[in-house]
């Protein structure tokens, strides 16, 4: 028996929060149109270093 593994598609909404005027960025799932996770502006600048030493990882020197 196989088991078929769901593709989950999600939708990215950006906008400003109107109490400190910081982006945040809505991760929502298109299916259920449930809101899976709100990132802020500061959390992308956290996680953007991460995401470059991953790449840096991938990326083979000459």
């Amino acid at each position: 028996m196989t088991k078929k593994h769901k593709k989950n598609e999600v939708c990215l909404s950006i906008y400003a929060d109107s109490k400190n005027s910081d982006l945040l960025i809505r991760v929502v799932d298109n299916e259920s149109l449930k809101v899976i996770k709100v990132i802020s502006e500061n959390d992308l600048l956290d996680i953007k270093d991460e995401i470059n030493e991953m790449v840096d990882k991938l990326i083979i020197p000459p």
